[in-house]
């Protein structure tokens, strides 16, 4: 029970930290940017993307109240809403599984480039809702878990 709730958590940051956003042909807002509007698209987010994730994860169960977390993952988005990724975490201090993590979920991207994930890791009971920003024209998405103190900063890799 312990390691399901707690690789709910570390999911945040293979999913969203995996959202793989490459290609030449997405578009998504620069920072100097004044007008968001219709600049994003799944599409925006299309390609391979490598992620880390720190944070604390809250209350969780057979945890203390405040439970460290780390993690590294990469995500593959396919610009059409579906996501696969990989995932290793570490949770106070100690490895959560051998080696990587599998997993798999959906995603929307809002013409103001924000948007939402849902993933789905054989380390969780329940689907992990993540909320994200894309940057920098997207080359980079930053997301938060919505359950917990946890922040992803993702870089597309190709």
């Amino acid at each position: 029970m312990q390691r399901r709730s707690v690789s709910r958590i570390s999911m945040v940051g293979i999913m969203l930290c995996g959202f793989a956003a490459s290609g030449a042909s997405a578009m998504a807002q620069s920072a100097t940017s004044e007008s968001h509007e219709g600049r994003c698209s799944n599409r925006t987010l299309s390609g391979e993307y490598g992620c880390s994730t720190q944070g604390v994860l809250l209350n969780i169960p057979g945890l203390p109240p405040a439970a460290t977390f780390v993690g590294v993952t990469t995500s593959t988005f396919d610009g059409k809403g579906n996501l696969t990724g990989t995932e290793h975490v570490v949770v106070n201090g100690s490895p959560f599984n051998a080696g990587f993590t599998t997993n798999t979920g959906s995603y929307s991207v809002n013409p103001d480039c924000t948007g939402t994930a849902m993933v789905n890791t054989p380390n969780s009971p329940v689907p992990l809702n993540l909320f994200f920003v894309i940057v920098d024209n997207g080359k980079e998405f930053r997301e938060v878990l919505n359950t917990d103190a946890l922040l992803s900063v993702c870089k597309r890799v190709r």
